[in-house]
């Protein structure tokens, strides 16, 4: 449910704002991937009239792109032979390899932002957001050991190249930062950022499958639409089909209307 509150809250901002919505698989981390994730959260984005405006994206078709980037940024990468058990007590990366400008097998490569400028964004939902590298993320990993891109490098490239607006939840507003650096370091077009709050259980946990969320019951859709257009504060004229319901609540759709913490989602509900 968390899930389909961040996706109707970004259909609903592009379609008032005229805009394309489209929807991005993010792919790039094969060990971690469960078989037919990706196709049940296509099935229930299309359940709940979340169609995409453009073909959907995959990352793992993107790594032209990634290596494009990775080549433009040269100058400032680095290669770090520190494991995670020697990094355990240093929250910001110490950049102990800085001067490790030679490529070595089994190594990751971070990029050094300790010439960075302050980053500031007007979030659009937050208000100004400063964030100074060295202090609230260091150096930090563009390709992991294992050869992967990292997430954090990934979706800067992503959004850097045909993105203009940004609409997501505040467990990745910290990531804005070290994004937005990337983007700038890449001499592109910086989107605006939203960043809203998480649906959560009483007890303070978001909706996640770590806590034991449901699983949204896709048959259920016109309800959980409603239940979700109430959780983000949008009074919109009820209507009986999917469709009509969503063209209703785009016309009332506002950021500042939005609740600073959405109301609680019980763990016993159910028709989700």
């Amino acid at each position: 449910m968390g899930s389909l509150v961040m996706a109707t809250a970004s259909y609903l901002d592009a379609k008032q704002r005229a805009g394309d919505w489209f929807i991005r698989i993010d792919d790039i981390d094969p060990p971690r991937a469960q078989t037919g994730a990706t196709e049940r959260i296509l099935a229930s984005l299309a359940a709940h009239g979340l169609h995409s405006d453009q073909s959907i994206q995959y990352q793992s078709k993107h790594s032209h792109h990634y290596q494009a980037a990775y080549e433009a940024l040269q100058p400032d990468l680095f290669y770090c032979t520190c494991t995670r058990a020697v990094l355990k007590d240093t929250p910001i990366y110490p950049g102990t390899c800085r001067s490790q400008r030679t490529p070595i097998e089994g190594a990751a490569t971070r990029i050094d932002v300790s010439t960075w400028q302050p980053i500031e964004i007007q979030d659009g939902y937050l208000g100004k957001q400063i964030f100074t590298a060295n202090v609230d993320f260091g150096d930090f990993i563009i390709k992991r050991k294992d050869g992967l891109w990292a997430y954090n490098f990934a979706t800067a490239v992503d959004d850097s190249r045909d993105v203009s607006h940004v609409v997501r939840g505040q467990d990745l507003a910290e990531l804005t930062g070290p994004q937005v650096g990337l983007i700038r370091a890449l001499g592109k077009l910086i989107p605006s950022y939203s960043h809203l709050p998480l649906l959560k259980f009483p007890e303070g946990d978001k909706l996640s499958k770590h806590t034991h969320a449901p699983a949204i019951n896709d048959n259920d859709a016109i309800a959980n639409l409603r239940l979700t257009l109430a959780k983000l504060g949008v009074i919109a004229a009820d209507a009986p089909t999917i469709e009509q319901l969503l063209e209703n609540a785009v016309s009332f759709w506002q950021l500042s209307r939005i609740p600073k913490s959405l109301e609680p989602f019980p763990r016993a509900e159910n028709g989700c």
